[in-house]
């Protein structure tokens, strides 16, 4: 555990990860008027870009093996027509 202390500006800075009640006793053992320092904790945060890819829109003769064949389907025959005459008197 690594803590920085500015005893001119009355700074307490822990260095990394720290687990508070050794933070806490090691702080009250070095610096006895520990109630007037200020506690400073930075975080930096790297924020990668994203990535992004350029849009281009999909064709099936590009990459075939993409889209399934459909399945072939015989086309259905006609039904019969049926006629009816009507005899008007």
């Amino acid at each position: 555990m690594k803590i920085e202390i500015d005893s001119v500006n009355k700074v307490v800075k822990p260095v990394g990860k720290v687990n508070l009640n050794e933070f806490l006793k090691e702080v009250q053992k070095l610096v006895p008027n520990w109630e007037e320092y200020t506690l400073d904790v930075t975080v930096n945060i790297n924020w990668n870009p994203p990535v992004a890819e350029p849009y281009r829109p999909l064709s099936p003769w590009d990459e075939p093996y993409k889209y399934p064949p459909l399945p072939y389907t015989a086309p259905k025959p006609f039904p019969p027509y049926q006629i009816t005459f009507c005899a008007i008197e």
